[in-house]
């Protein structure tokens, strides 16, 4: 019995794969690193912190599924997350500053439809902190 016939899609590997992405009859959804360290939120309640850090994480999570097509928008909106945790982690931050940040996330999530509801949630949230 012929290779081919073993192995119908054609694929060989050979060597070493340890510590390395292997993907086979599968898409590529890796777009760098989409961990944001959402930090202590000062001003912020202790509901209002657990809130948002759910809601950070299920977005991330969300973004780490989005196809490689859409790495630009990911990064767009994962920019928009971490400058509003900025804002966010300030001691005092300020409101109007908070309302921008979470209009600019919910415009760089416009494009990503899985993400636009949890931006918009993370938005409201954002005001929540004084």
């Amino acid at each position: 019995m012929s290779d081919q016939n073993n192995n119908p899609s054609g694929i060989h590997i050979a060597g070493s794969v340890s510590g390395q992405n292997v993907l086979i009859g599968s898409t590529q959804t890796i777009h760098g690193d989409l961990s944001i360290n959402v930090g202590a939120l000062p001003a912020a309640s202790e509901d209002v912190r657990k809130r948002l850090k759910a809601e950070i994480a299920d977005l991330l999570a969300t973004l780490e599924k989005a196809p490689k097509e859409h790495t630009d928008q990911v990064i767009e909106v994962k920019v928009a997350v971490e400058d509003a945790v900025e804002e966010a982690n300030k001691p005092k931050p300020d409101a109007k500053r908070l309302l921008i940040r979470g209009d600019n996330l919910k415009k760089a999530a416009v494009n990503l439809l899985a993400v636009a509801p949890i931006a918009v949630k993370i938005a409201e949230t954002l005001l929540l902190i004084r």
